[in-house]
């Protein structure tokens, strides 16, 4: 967010400002065309640097709202055109995506007492997966979907083996 990169900005000891871009295209070629001089999705160094950051898609502006194509290019970092856009090093692990996808998310959205983690005394949707997402190769993370879906210990959303679970 906007306030992350003021935050960055501060610790780095740089001249920075905010440009709303869309997605990471535009902001490439405005980059690539001499209009700004830089733009980065510091993720690792904003954990080391222990910024706030929570994970999530843009939802119907640039992309379907599918947590897992998120965390696909939490990890593998490329545009939609296959383009690399961050290095190696800004590149976290599966896990620390995970976790700025769900505590990161709930501490921005001020519900990190309430969920974000498996906890006693927290809400926990359920889902079984179609990938495990720790073993499936990044480029086909993406592609994980639910199965099963439970919300507030009702199923929401079922298919395949567990169609018949689903009261719709």
């Amino acid at each position: 967010t906007h306030m992350n990169a003021e935050q960055f900005r501060v610790a780095a000891g740089i001249t920075a400002q905010h440009v709303p871009f869309r997605g990471t295209p535009e902001a490439l070629t405005e980059t690539i065309a001499g209009r700004i001089d830089w733009f980065f999705a510091p993720l690792v160094s904003a954990l080391r640097m222990k910024l706030p950051v929570g994970g999530g898609t843009d939802a119907h502006r640039v992309m379907a709202p599918n947590p897992f194509v998120s965390l696909q290019w939490m990890l593998d970092g490329k545009s939609a055109g296959g383009v690399s856009l961050r290095s190696p090093a800004e590149t976290p692990t599966r896990q620390q995506a995970l976790s700025l996808y769900t505590q990161g998310s709930a501490w921005l959205a001020h519900a990190q007492n309430e969920r974000g983690q498996l906890a006693a005394g927290r809400l926990a949707d359920i889902v079984v997966l179609s990938e495990d997402y720790f073993q499936v190769d990044v480029p086909e993370i993406g592609r994980i979907h639910s199965l099963l879906t439970l919300l507030g210990n009702q199923v929401v959303y079922a298919e395949s083996d567990y169609a018949d679970l689903w009261k719709h």
